[in-house]
C-alpha cells in the first residue's frame, strides 16, 4: 500500500483555508483599489508629489492603479494568510508551540510595520535625493518605474522587518522518498542519489530538490536539513484510499465500508512516525542544525507492520472485523518493504527519539475517529 502522508491537495480542510486565503486576497485588493489613487499619492509625496512623475505609455497610469490595488491587497491579506497558515499546521503543534505562533503574528506584523515606516520616513527621504541627481543629471521617473520601486522598497524592507522577529535562518525540506520509484527498499540511502528506472516526474523533481539542498546546504553554509520521510500519520491526518492508508483504514471501520487492498498479499511493510515526532526532528535540527544534513525520518522497525497486521490491530480496537478485498495488482512504484534507518538521524541528535509507538498512534486515530 501507498503511504504518502501529506494532506492531499482535494482534501475538505485544506480546500476551505485555501478558499479562504483567496477570498481574504479579493477583499484587500478591491480595498486597495478603493484607496489607490490616495496611497499613489502618498507613495509620491518623497519625490515631491504626483506632479513629479510622468506617464509616457497609455496604460501606464492604469497599470501603476492596478499594481497599487494588488500589492496593498497583497499586504493587507498577510498577516489572515498566516493564521490560516497557523489554523491548518496547529493540530500537529504542542500547546506551547500553537500559542507561541499564534502570538507571533501580530509581533511579525508590527515589525513589517515598522520595516516599511523605516523605509518609507527614513530610507527614501536620504536615497531619493541622491539617486534623482546622480552625477549632477536630473532625472524625471516615469510613474510606474518609480512606484514599482517604491512599493518593492517598502513590501521588502517590511518583510525583512517581519523575518527580524524570529532566527528565520534554519530551513527543513521534507520529502517523501518511497516516491522516487524502486530506487531502494529502505531509507539508508547515501547523499548521492540516482534514478534508474523512474515511473513518473514527480519523483525525478523530489530527487532533485533532494540534491538542490544538499549542494546550497554544502557549499553556501546554510542551514538546510533535508528529511527523507517516510510514512508521517497521527490522529489529524486526512487519508484517503491511495494516500495514508492508516487514517483511511480507520475511516473506511467507522463509516462501516470495505477496504482494497492493492497487491502483496496485504503483506507489504511500512513504518509509522507520528507527527508530532517529526516536529521535535526538526525542533532539534533547528538548535544543533547540520547544512546539507541528510536524514531518514520514520518510524523504524519498532513501529513498523504490514497492512494485514495493522487491519488485525484495529480490529482489536474496534472490538469487531473490518470488510475488506484484494486487488492482485499493486500500485505501480509501490514498495513490498518499507523501513527506515534511523541510526544517523538518532547519532547526530541524542536527545530526539520516537515517543509514539505503533499501537498509541492507533489508539489515538481511533479515539478520534471513533469517540465513544
Amino acid at each position: 500500500m501507498f503511504c504518502h502522508q501529506v494532506l492531499p491537495v482535494a482534501d475538505d480542510a485544506l480546500r476551505k483555508h485555501l478558499l479562504r486565503m483567496t477570498l481574504s486576497l479579493v477583499i484587500g485588493v478591491i480595498v486597495g483599489a478603493v484607496f489607490a489613487p490616495r496611497l499613489i499619492d502618498l507613495i509620491a509625496t518623497p519625490i515631491g508629489g504626483i506632479t513629479r512623475l510622468q506617464a509616457i505609455d497609455v496604460t501606464e497610469s492604469v497599470g501603476t492603479y492596478m499594481l497599487v490595488a494588488l500589492v496593498t491587497g497583497f499586504a493587507l491579506a498577510l498577516p489572515y494568510f498566516a493564521f490560516e497558515i497557523w489554523l491548518f499546521i496547529a493540530p500537529g503543534l504542542h500547546a506551547r508551540a500553537r500559542w507561541m505562533g499564534l502570538l507571533g503574528i501580530p509581533l511579525a506584523l508590527v515589525f513589517f510595520l515598522g520595516g516599511v515606516a523605516f523605509a518609507y520616513f527614513l530610507l527614501l527621504p536620504t536615497a531619493l535625493p541622491f539617486l534623482l541627481n546622480f552625477m549632477g543629471i536630473q532625472t524625471i521617473p516615469r510613474v510606474s518605474s518609480y512606484v514599482d520601486f517604491v512599493t518593492g522598497l517598502l513590501f521588502w524592507i517590511g518583510i525583512a522587518g517581519a523575518k527580524s522577529f524570529g532566527r528565520g535562518d534554519d530551513i527543513s525540506f521534507l520529502h517523501f522518498s518511497e516516491q522516487i520509484s524502486q530506487m531502494s527498499l529502505s531509507l539508508s540511502l547515501s547523499p548521492s542519489l540516482s534514478l534508474d528506472r523512474p515511473q513518473e516526474t514527480e519523483p525525478e523533481g523530489k530527487a532533485a530538490a533532494d540534491l538542490v539542498a544538499q549542494e546550497y546546504g554544502r557549499y553556501f553554509g546554510l542551514n538546510v536539513g533535508i528529511f527523507r520521510g517516510g510514512c508521517l500519520t497521527g490522529e489529524h491526518h486526512s487519508g484517503v484510499q491511495l494516500h495514508g492508508f492508516l487514517s483511511y483504514l480507520v475511516k473506511v471501520a467507522k463509516a462501516g465500508e470495505t477496504y482494497t487492498i492493492f497487491g502483496y498479499k496485504g503483506k507489504q511493510v511500512r513504518d509509522q512516525i507520528h507527527s508530532a515526532d517529526v516536529i521535535s526532528a526538526f525542533v532539534e535540527y533547528a538548535k544543533n542544525p547540520r547544512p546539507g544534513g541528510v536524514y531518514n525520518l520514520g518510524g523504524g522497525r519498532e513501529n513498523s507492520a504490514s497492512i494485514l497486521e495493522c487491519l488485525a490491530k484495529i480490529e482489536a480496537l474496534l472490538g469487531r472485523k473490518i470488510s475488506y478485498t484484494y486487488q492482485e495488482l499493486p500500485r505501480a512504484g509501490d514498495h513490498i518493504c518499507y523501513i527506515s534507518d534511523l541510526t544517523k538521524l538518532k547519532t547526530h541528535f541524542p536527545s530526539w527519539a520516537i515517543t509514539r509507538s505503533l499501537d498509541q498512534i492507533l489508539e489515538g486515530m481511533v479515539r478520534t475517529e471513533l469517540p465513544q
